[in-house]
């Protein structure tokens, strides 16, 4: 009814209101928390490096931390939250080497820049690298994001479709492309594993050069001239 006296205004919850702060103390509890939560993923990383995952145990994590077994406890929930929370990181840190790709290159030149930025990661996270291809050996947490993983493998194949759509790769079926995408994704993992081999003694007939190889690779894509 109009000109009928309004109920006053409920007051907002203590901690809701447009003022209203974050807890200070609060603040600073959850940022020791994520600290401390990355210095065991740290310790956590060194040991996947050295035993793979199937040798990470609470204990030796643990004692590279410097923390007790049971103090883990108040970070994670155990082992298997431990592995879901590397294989994460791995993937996401792959995810931003492929991403840097840039879009803009012909498809034929991004499929050798993909590989060149598959091979870096490599290089510069070894614990990382371990933690994906242990992590394609045996069923992943549930809690692990594959999208995130399959970043790689979607960037390869829809570099390879866009190839053809435009014609610079030959016609190739599903199944085609499925083959072309496993024989690159061979082709850099062979070299990364030969990265740390010692070619002195086949010096005259293999040259470690992978932009060369992989170039190679992506030109016996090419459509053939007319």
């Amino acid at each position: 009814m109009a000109g009928a006296e309004q109920p006053p205004a409920r007051p907002a919850p203590a901690g809701t209101g447009p003022d209203h702060q974050a807890d200070p103390r609060e603040e600073r509890r959850q940022r020791r928390h994520e600290k401390t939560r990355r210095e065991i993923l740290r310790a956590a990383r060194e040991v996947l490096l050295e035993a793979g995952t199937d040798g990470l145990t609470l204990r030796d994590v643990a004692q590279r931390a410097d923390f007790s077994p049971a103090a883990l406890y108040k970070y994670f929930s155990g082992r298997d939250e431990i592995i879901a929370a590397l294989t994460m990181e791995s993937f996401e840190i792959l995810a931003g080497f492929i991403d840097a790709v840039p879009l803009r290159q012909r498809p034929d030149r991004r499929l050798v820049s993909l590989g060149l930025a598959y091979l870096k990661f490599a290089e510069e996270n070894p614990a990382d690298l371990r933690c994906i291809l242990d992590a394609t050996m045996r069923p992943l947490p549930a809690s692990v994001d594959l999208s995130t993983g399959l970043r790689a493998v979607e960037a390869l194949h829809e570099t390879l479709l866009e190839g053809v759509g435009k014609g610079i790769f030959r016609d190739l079926s599903e199944s085609d492309l499925a083959g072309v995408a496993y024989g690159l994704w061979a082709l850099v993992h062979g070299m990364t594993t030969l990265r740390g081999a010692d070619l002195g003694t086949v010096r005259r007939v293999v040259r470690p050069d992978a932009r060369r190889a992989l170039t190679i690779y992506v030109d016996g894509l090419r459509r053939p001239p007319s």
